[in-house]
């Protein structure tokens, strides 16, 4: 009689040792969940797109326009130059950097008559304070008006030369928010000078300064 109710007693105990078993892990379950959900708001909180909209739109963030930017140079490869016609080809290759500003060639779509070159201008941001090229105008209660592009750009050979490219057109995208997407238009006749790469030079982009308040 007594060892059959020392194995009972010996069942209830293990019994309940694996229901608290059970319960640890549950909570450490529940702890690392909730431990990687905080951990996204943060990362949420600070990642680019939500940071550069917080600092263009000054929430706990001084904005202020810098002086004139210098001169701005895109480095474009022959090997992203040879499209057919109608062709539209995702490339998304970096072709610049300057004012902590990664210039990005997303893709180029080519027309009957020209060639248009689809950019974005991506700030490298940093939490504390840093500066970005931008393409638009920022106002102080947030709102934005395109720049007006009346800065011609200019175009160099691989051997530095300047060459003559005319027509070409300079178009910001109408993007609600904050964006930096901008593109160029060049003639296919324009284009063939360039055939062997180029360099694009350009000042008229924004300069933007910004820290913590």
């Amino acid at each position: 009689m007594q060892q059959k109710e020392n194995e009972q007693q010996g069942i209830i105990k293990k019994g309940g040792n694996s229901l608290k078993a059970r319960t640890r892990t549950i909570m450490f379950i529940l702890l690392i969940g909730a431990a990687a959900f905080a951990g996204y708001k943060v990362y949420d909180y600070y990642r680019d797109d939500s940071l550069l909209h917080r600092i263009v739109t000054q929430d706990g963030y001084q904005l202020t326009q810098a002086n004139t930017a210098d001169s701005t140079r895109l480095e474009f490869k022959p090997e992203w130059l040879k499209t057919e016609y109608q062709e539209s080809r995702t490339l998304n290759v970096p072709v610049g950097y300057d004012h902590q500003t990664l210039f990005v060639l997303e893709k180029i779509r080519s027309e009957a008559d020209a060639v248009i070159f689809s950019m974005k201008a991506i700030p490298e941001l940093k939490k504390e304070e840093g500066e970005f090229l931008y393409t638009a105008e920022i106002h102080g209660n947030g709102a934005f008006s395109p720049a007006a592009p009346n800065v011609p750009w200019a175009f160099l050979d691989q051997s530095g030369n300047k060459i003559d490219i005319n027509g070409v057109k300079y178009k910001i995208e109408p993007e609600a928010g904050p964006s930096a997407r901008f593109s160029l238009e060049i003639s296919k006749t324009g284009l063939d000078k360039l055939a062997a790469g180029f360099t694009a030079e350009y000042t008229g982009f924004n300069l933007y300064t910004y820290s913590r308040k």
